[in-house]
């Protein structure tokens, strides 16, 4: 309908359509016919009419221009600034020359591929796996410690960063510098980045912020002060960790505990220091691993896990609540970045889960 609508407004170059014209009948042979009255003389075959006893005519080539398809990406990646214009701004600019119009990008949330990575498997994806197959988004999960070649993060739609028993600041582990500067190199390109506690701090390390120890472990369901409930709701979230993050440079807090801040945002980057993707297996398993220790500080194990089917329920409605939430703040952030206006002269030419 669109195409017809045009066709009649003879406006199809709006939808992408031009007329090509043919340069010409062209010199190149492609055959011999029987000739017709009316072809050139000048096409005439005299030794082919010679040999068949009729009059040839020989039939060429003829030269069109090529057909080329432009297919421009308008996704996330064409949001990042060139020389004070959007790469997709410097992209529409080429346009009469091509005769196409390009069209802005979508403003809906759509779904997405998700890289996760994981450190191990006593912390894996949990309510954000489930939370992304009922939102369309498919996940593809990375084992950091065995991984040998990291991916192209300009390919890469949203970047999650799960927990570790290692230490993002301490830890002598090759693969926690890597997963750092790969994180950095994501945040430059503005892939949208969730970094959950240690992935949190691997996060704030990557935008030079800092990783500190903790006074003591901290374990538990904690209500926080949040400077952001649109983003980052009070709670209550659950902790596990030793080392706590400080706000990178440029970025600003969204949530704060007495043992510090809880969460921050800088550009498309969130990070947590508390755990809404775990659900009761998860918190079981790290409580039975970790006994000696929990009592050793006095924390009361069976509060962790008091009502298990209550605490899975509400925990999930946490969880998945504030996914969309960080997922509405990944898509707002990246269209306010893409409605920015063009300049009015143009450029010339840790023991931590």
């Amino acid at each position: 309908a669109r195409y017809e609508l045009a066709a009649m407004r003879h406006r199809t170059a709006e939808v992408g359509l031009a007329p090509v014209k043919q340069r010409g009948r062209g010199r190149v042979f492609e055959s011999l016919r029987d000739y017709v009255p009316g072809d050139d003389p000048a096409d005439s075959a005299w030794k082919a009419t010679a040999r068949h006893g009729r009059l040839m005519t020989r039939n060429f080539e003829t030269e069109r221009s090529q057909n080329i398809l432009i297919v421009l990406d308008c996704g996330r990646l064409m949001l990042p600034q060139v020389d004070r214009l959007s790469r997709l701004d410097h992209a529409e600019d080429q346009r009469p020359r091509f005769r196409l119009t390009f069209r802005p990008p979508c403003s809906k949330q759509s779904s997405v591929k998700i890289l996760i990575l994981e450190h191990e498997t006593e912390s894996p994806a949990g309510f954000l796996g489930g939370w992304a197959r009922r939102r369309g988004h498919s996940l593809e999960t990375l084992d950091v410690p065995a991984l040998t070649a990291w991916p192209d993060p300009s390919e890469c739609d949203a970047i999650v960063s799960l927990g570790s028993d290692c230490s993002a600041h301490a830890s002598g582990e090759a693969w926690v510098r890597r997963e750092v500067a790969f994180l950095r190199e994501s945040h430059q390109v503005e892939v949208p980045i969730l970094g959950i506690c240690f992935g949190g701090q691997a996060l704030a390390l990557a935008l030079e912020g800092t990783v500190r120890r903790a006074h003591s472990l901290e374990v538990g369901w904690t209500v926080m002060d949040s400077y952001a409930p649109d983003l980052v709701p009070r709670g209550p979230w659950f902790r596990w960790h030793e080392d706590v993050f400080s706000v990178p440079p440029g970025g600003r807090e969204i949530a704060r505990s007495h043992a510090g801040p809880m969460a921050f945002a800088s550009g498309l980057s969130v990070g947590l220091q508390f755990h809404p993707e775990v659900d009761s297996s998860v918190i079981r398993g790290w409580v039975d691993g970790a006994r000696q220790r929990i009592f050793d500080l006095s924390i009361d194990a069976h509060s962790l896990l008091a009502d298990p089917a209550a605490v899975e329920d509400a925990a999930k409605a946490r969880a998945e609540d504030l996914f969309d939430r960080v997922a509405r703040y990944w898509h707002e952030r990246s269209r306010r970045s893409s409605a920015t206006p063009r300049p009015h002269s143009r450029p010339s030419p840790e023991d931590d889960r």
